[in-house]
């Protein structure tokens, strides 16, 4: 997986890059396209001519304010109070004015010994541009003499003075400034390629971490770990691919331990195949001898004659006995093939009351079932199978029951099904000492009892016949005492012409 995130990131950093050099190109014909129309040296120089007449028209200015002074005309004076306010800039400009070489000169005729100390000169005071002149008073005192630059000369030749200085520091600073204008488009591509790029980092590893967990449980389950399973990280479809991993996994464990049931059930009914055949054949040969020994003694000892009969007695006793467990190693080992027909299960329920009667099995929940009307349910199965199923786990209750003398009928339910086409289910409950939960795995395992007279094959043939006609069957602590055999079939599908067939009588093996 950590190629596959690899792969990822590299795909993402080269779709972020491919775009790189067109916008590169793009951005720097941009910026070209900008700047030439304002670096054009007859743009400058229009500036410059603008400028040059701005500054005309001041220079007008401050001769008509010297004309002014000089013929004594009416122009304001900085007051005492109007310098005490000046900023310190302000009155250091006008000390570095007053610090100036004296350039006096005499006023016109009619103003005896009025001289300007310091010409015209152009001066920003508080929010204002001026034109100040220092004079020298007939006293020989000085004072500042003011004039109001119109203001719209002044913001004409401040904005081209500023903008003739930014375009030439442009032209002189061109391809600096171009690189600049590049290096901060490169700075903010780069800033957004690295977020593309922890942003892809963080999907991968995202979508790749998921894929890897489920990797790694592929290897696991392929070393032959069906316990294995995965968390369920991830969303969408990922997620629903780790939830399908999970219950795959858990299907192989189900189908792992039905093969081994087969297997060992397989070899069971082998060893139990050739366990017949053996005993089976030497059985009449000793019943006949152990009879032509009692029938070939024709003395009168009665004590002898006693023993023989007795011995002989022993003989066929047991010959039963083994009759009967071949029997049971006969019908273990070949269970047939069941005959497969739909069978409404009150009919099957019917015969085993009647079999039984209501003092020894009782159907709960009947009278509420006939009171709702509930529908007949038809389950599709060997009549003769099914009937002798259910006299074995009967037969298994009573005995259960009896060992504790306990004398309550055993009580049959039926659980109908969830939904149509489903399963149905039978409860076989009784008030016997349970069945242990660490037991309860193994009751239906060929050879295992609880019984001392049990042979261990009753219930592996329940089993085995229910699981013949796709079915399930589980044992489970009854509450207040006993046991719950549950039985699940799956319902079959019935015309609804067809009636009931009859059905024999059987028995089977206890466990």
């Amino acid at each position: 997986m950590k190629d596959l995130r690899l792969q990822l990131i590299a795909i993402l950093v080269l779709v972020a890059l491919l775009p790189a050099i067109p916008a590169v190109w793009t951005a720097h014909s941009l910026f070209t396209q900008i700047l030439d129309p304002v670096l054009e040296a007859d743009l400058l120089e229009g500036a410059r001519a603008g400028l040059d007449s701005t500054r005309d028209l001041l220079l007008e200015e401050m001769r008509g304010f010297g004309r002014k002074i000089h013929q004594c005309a009416a122009v304001d004076t900085l007051t005492e109070g109007a310098l005490a306010a000046l900023t310190e800039r302000e009155r250091a400009s006008l000390k570095a004015l007053a610090a100036e070489p004296d350039r006096s000169g005499r006023a016109a005729d009619g103003a005896d010994e009025l001289q300007i100390r310091i010409p015209p000169q152009r001066i920003t005071l508080g929010d204002r541009d001026l034109l100040v002149a220092q004079v020298v008073l007939p006293d020989r005192r000085t004072a500042w003499l003011s004039q109001p630059i119109p203001s719209d000369l002044s913001e004409r030749a401040e904005l081209l003075s500023n903008n003739i200085r930014w375009v030439e520091a442009l032209r002189r600073e061109r391809s600096p400034v171009l690189r600049s204008l590049l290096a901060t488009f490169l700075l903010v591509y780069g800033g957004i390629l690295l977020l593309v790029l922890v942003l892809g980092l963080v999907l991968a590893s995202r979508n790749t971490r998921p894929l890897a967990v489920l990797g790694d449980g592929i290897k696991s389950v392929a070393g032959g770990a069906l316990e294995t399973t995965v968390p369920e990280i991830g969303g969408g479809e990922i997620r629903g691919l780790l939830s399908n991993f999970n219950n795959m996994v858990g299907r192989l464990r189900g189908q792992q331990a039905e093969l081994l049931r087969l297997e060992k059930l397989s070899a069971w009914r082998q060893m139990a195949r050739s366990l017949a055949h053996e005993i089976k054949n030497p059985l009449t040969p000793i019943q006949l001898a152990a009879q032509q020994m009692r029938d070939a003694y024709s003395g009168d000892d009665p004590e002898y004659i006693s023993l023989v009969k007795e011995g002989v007695a022993i003989i066929e006793e047991e010959v039963a006995g083994l009759r009967n467990l071949v029997s049971a190693f006969s019908q273990f080992a070949r269970l047939p093939d069941p005959l497969m027909s739909p069978v409404a299960i009150g009919d099957i329920l019917s015969d085993i009351m009647s079999l039984y009667g209501p003092d020894r099995v009782s159907l709960t929940g009947q009278d509420e079932m006939r009171q709702k009307e509930a529908p007949e349910y038809f389950i599709q199965c060997d009549r003769d199978q099914m009937h002798r199923v259910l006299i074995n786990l009967i037969n298994n209750a009573l005995h259960a029951q009896e060992s504790l003398g306990v004398d309550e009928p055993i009580e049959i339910e039926v659980i109908p099904p969830e939904a149509p086409a489903c399963r149905v289910g039978l409860r076989i409950c009784d008030r016997g000492p349970g069945i242990p939960a660490n037991l309860r795995q193994r009751i239906f395992e060929p050879d295992f009892t609880t019984k001392p007279d049990g042979m261990g094959l009753g219930l592996a043939i329940v089993e085995a016949t229910i699981h013949a006609h796709a079915g399930s069957i589980a044992v489970s602590e009854r509450e207040g005492g006993g046991s719950i055999f549950a039985i699940t079939l799956p319902l079959g599908a019935v015309e609804s012409d067809v009636e009931s067939d009859g059905m024999t009588d059987g028995g089977m093996d206890e466990t």
